[in-house]
């Protein structure tokens, strides 16, 4: 199924005050979903953060927009159906299935189907702090709200954390309390009161849990489908699959068994992540092959032009 009255549904709810949500509709989202596939049914909302690098608020309310339209190498897109802007306004971005819940379960339920099942919220946030904006703290109960009016009569609707869901110990949405979040929702849809997600008082990365790059997702990794190698992976990235490349991949990564890998998997890539320019290159090409903007990779190589033979350096470590 498509859920090509997803608009009509956002626009239908009225908050308490009277207000409206923002919504803003991307060009072709009803046609919008991975492979041209729909959803096997709505059973809740999958709420995420986008990992975006503060410097990019300057630029953009909503900087991430195209990746979550368009998805990046390691992850095709679209990457959720909705997206909240650091101003509050929302962002339509596809109707159809989405790549944005990976492997996980809802207390044992829709166990790795998640994308299947759950509309995807991508809200613009580092979350390396808590740099959510007021309007996207008054916002989020409502846009959770308008969305179980509008696809929950009837049933159960789960309202869930990535950090809730997923089995490989993800921190989104960092920062938002989840269980004050859908108390604020059921505040709106049963009379209450409640207008603010509250910040969270235990949101934080569990002790102990860090992946090869500091729980960093905007750093570069692949995601693991059906058949995929360390190998595979190794030639994407390094242009090699040599025996040393795998081993690099391996041991950045903590896998005791480089031929074990599991499917929604994210295999992380040692940086500097590097591009030698080549002649017929442009900045939108090189972009786009990682995921990048244009801008990001400008402003990481100050000063460098694409003359062929030039380093450029696309992602090092330590960066968001």
């Amino acid at each position: 199924m498509f859920l090509t009255d997803l608009a009509d549904k956002l626009r239908d709810y009225t908050a308490p005050d009277g207000s409206k949500l923002t919504i803003i509709e991307t060009a072709g989202w009803k046609l919008r979903g991975y492979a041209g596939q729909g959803m096997e049914g709505v059973e809740g909302v999958l709420w995420h953060h986008t990992a975006t690098a503060e410097a990019a608020y300057a630029r953009s309310n909503a900087p991430t927009l195209n990746i979550l339209i368009n998805g990046h190498s390691f992850l095709p897109g679209p990457l959720c159906q909705l997206g909240l802007a650091r101003d509050g306004s929302v962002y339509v971005v596809a109707a159809g299935l989405c790549n944005h819940a990976g492997t996980g379960s809802a207390s044992g339920l829709y166990r790795n189907v998640g994308n299947s099942y759950f509309i995807g919220i991508e809200m613009e946030s580092s979350g390396v702090r808590d740099d959510w904006t007021e309007a996207q703290r008054r916002v989020m109960p409502h846009l959770g709200a308008a969305l179980e009016l509008g696809y929950g009569k009837g049933k159960d609707f789960i309202q869930i954390g990535h950090k809730e869901y997923s089995d490989q110990g993800k921190i989104d949405p960092a920062y938002i309390d989840m269980d004050s979040l859908r108390l604020a929702i059921n505040d709106l849809l049963y009379g209450g009161t409640t207008h603010v997600a509250p910040a969270a008082q235990n949101a934080a990365p569990a002790p102990g849990f860090q992946t090869a790059v500091g729980d960093n997702e905007s750093a570069p990794h692949w995601v693991v489908t059906p058949g995929d190698t360390l190998a595979k992976v190794a030639r994407y990235y390094f242009g090699s699959s040599s025996a040393e490349d795998v081993k690099k991949l391996a041991d950045y990564n903590g896998l005791k068994d480089p031929n074990r890998l599991a499917v929604g998997q994210r295999i992380f890539i040692p940086g500097p992540l590097v591009w030698t320019v080549e002649p017929g290159d442009s900045w939108e090409k090189i972009a786009t092959y990682y995921g990048y903007s244009v801008e990001a990779v400008k402003d990481r190589n100050p000063g460098k032009c694409l003359t062929p033979g030039t380093v450029l350096t696309l992602w090092k470590a330590g960066e968001r």
